[in-house]
């Protein structure tokens, strides 16, 4: 096992600075007020660490579905551990949590075969 090299350039590669506490964006997410520039700063972010273009193009492929959405998975937990989602009772917060599962849900199914029209 101390023989395996480590692939830098996969997209789920982990760096040692890649750690669930450090600050990637100082901006945070309002509402629609400030949502162009906190996604354009999220997108810069995860472009640096080489994460945007796997978060944007899963898909099923030949996995079985499964596989596909425990690959899914995994990418959300690395996405909430870096940007941990509003854990406020306000109105906002829950509207956004909601969005991010509604997203969520069409990402998956987006990615899906389609035979699973």
């Amino acid at each position: 096992m101390a023989d395996e090299k480590i692939d830098h350039t996969h997209p789920l590669f982990l760096h040692p600075s890649d750690t669930p506490s450090s600050v990637m964006i100082l901006i945070e997410l309002i509402g629609s007020e400030n949502y162009g520039l906190w996604s354009r700063t999220i997108r810069i972010a995860l472009q640096v660490k080489r994460k945007l273009g796997e978060i944007i193009t899963i898909s099923q492929g030949t996995n079985s579905v499964d596989s596909y959405f425990t690959r899914l998975k995994e990418m959300w937990s690395e996405h909430d551990a870096l940007f941990p989602t509003p854990s406020c009772d306000y109105a906002k917060s829950k509207d956004y949590i909601e969005h991010l599962h509604r997203q969520r849900l069409l990402q998956f199914l987006s990615g899906l075969n389609e035979t699973y029209e």
